[in-house]
């Protein structure tokens, strides 16, 4: 009796177990059979741009980032040393010392390259200027080199020139003054702009 009752029971076992296998079968089949893509070229740059920040080209021709032509260098606090050349043809090279907190170094017309007054207008030292055919006025001595002082009659005698010679060529600095140039009875700019040319020194190498 309990034989018979217990056969339907078995049957039923091994029909499940029948269908459980051929399910188990089935998944494993799919997953084999599945093919893994690669991302899109768009996608890959999309996340590849999000995952690390644009970094700017060192190799730009922007002009605006280029250093200046003639490189000024702090060597104290307010103290700049300028390195120059000479016009036309950029010879000679010299260095002068300036407070920046008395002159400001500007480039463009009309005077090239120049150090401005902070505080008192019209006086500037022109930096780059081609000298006109000038009559010596005298000669001065500031630091260790004694500088000749020109000036002419096309213009006003609040702008005279300093003429230093190097061999076949000459130095020359443009003084630009807001009142009449003395070699006695001189006025803050002047003396200020002579402080600054009794740094001159020049550059053989």
């Amino acid at each position: 009796m309990s034989r018979i009752s217990s056969s339907p029971i078995a049957l039923l076992v091994l029909v499940m177990l029948a269908i459980l296998i051929v399910s188990c079968s089935t998944l494993e089949s799919t997953s084999q059979s599945r093919t893994v893509l690669p991302p899109s070229p768009d996608v890959t740059a999309a996340i590849a741009s999000q995952a690390s920040p644009l970094i700017p080209s060192l190799s730009s021709n922007n002009p605006g980032n280029s250093p200046q032509v003639i490189p000024n260098s702090t060597i104290e606090d307010n103290v700049i040393v300028y390195k120059g050349t000479m016009p036309p043809e950029d010879r000679l090279q010299y260095t002068i010392q300036y407070d920046s907190d008395t002159w400001q170094y500007v480039e463009g017309e009309p005077l090239n390259r120049a150090l401005t007054h902070q505080t008192i207008e019209d006086c500037q030292i022109g930096l780059y200027i081609v000298p006109e055919i000038a009559d010596a006025i005298g000669t001065v001595q500031l630091g260790s080199h004694l500088w000749t002082v020109y000036e002419t009659a096309a213009i006003n005698s609040d702008i005279v020139y300093y003429s230093l010679p190097h061999g076949q060529d000459t130095f020359s600095i443009y003084l630009f003054l807001p009142a009449q140039f003395s070699f006695e009875d001189k006025g803050t700019c002047q003396r200020e702009a002579e402080a600054v040319l009794s740094t001159f020194q020049i550059v053989t190498d």
